[in-house]
Formats: structure tokens, sequence, C-alpha cells
């Protein structure tokens, strides 16, 4: 790290920066053990925005930032493996309601405990501050993409 980078050259390294972490995260995940047969990744956004609390399918698609036909078949599949359900919007009949079942929420636990596990082994050399640091960067970087996202949605799916 350096302090004679300018704003430019600290943005395209932190692109490239980020470019490896994602990378990283693909080679990561094929590393991982399976934690339900048949189960997408892809969907695994789909079962966390719905383990924080129940959600129609387009709230749904609007926090993981997909459109509504991408995230109603992710529901359908996860449905199907019987990690959510559907039930009828109380305020609004034509929709539906979708919640973690229990066998959901032990998967979310199961997958975050898996995660936390390897990102330990990872991350073993690394001090409390750094791991803190690092944490409290991440959160912030996550707040900005997610704000940005949402202010340049596009009304495709949404």
């Amino acid at each position: 790290m350096t302090d004679s980078r300018t704003p430019q050259e600290s943005i395209t390294a932190l692109a490239a920066a980020i470019s490896g972490v994602i990378r990283g995260g693909f080679l990561v995940k094929h590393h991982a053990p399976p934690t339900v047969p048949g189960l997408d990744h892809g969907a695994l956004p789909v079962l966390f925005t719905v383990h924080e609390q129940q959600r129609r399918v387009s709230d749904i698609a609007a926090a993981c930032h997909t459109d509504v036909s991408t995230t109603s078949r992710y529901v359908t599949a996860l449905t199907r493996l019987g990690l959510v359900s559907k039930a009828p919007d109380e305020q609004d009949r034509r929709a539906f309601v979708i919640t973690v079942t229990d066998e959901g929420r032990q998967t979310v636990e199961t997958l975050r405990r898996q995660r936390a596990e390897l990102f330990a082994q990872i991350l073993h050399d690394w001090d409390q501050a750094d791991l803190d640091q690092l944490t409290a960067d991440l959160e912030r970087l996550v707040t900005s993409v997610d704000t940005y996202l949402r202010n340049h949605r596009t009304t495709k799916g949404a």
C-alpha cells in the first residue's frame, strides 16, 4: 500500500483487488461441501434474504438486485427442496409471501458456520484489529454497492 497513488490509481487497484476476491470466492465455493443436493448456488442470496424476513418475490428480487423472473425460479427451486414455503399474501391475495422453513433455517446456519470455519483457516494469521477493520470496510462497501444499485436500478423486472 502506498500513499503516492492518485485517486484513480486507488480505484483501479481496488477494482483489481475486488476482482481477485470474487475469483477467490468462486474457487472457495467449489471446495465447499454441498449442503443440499440439487441446491443451485445462485439461489443462496434468495435463501439468505428470506432467512432475514419473509418477503414477496418482488421484494426478494429488489433486495438481491435480480429480476423477478429469475428470483421466482429460485423460489420455486427452494420450495421444491423444502427450504422455503409460499403462502398467499394477506394484503394482496394475488401475491405470495415467501418464508424460510425450519430446514431452510438450518441450511443457512450450516452454510454460515462452514463459511466462518473456512475464513478462519484462510485468515488464521491475521490479528484481530485487521479482521475488525476489514469487516468494517467490507460492510461499508456492501452498503455503498446496495445504495448504488438501488439508485441505478432499471425498470426491467423490478
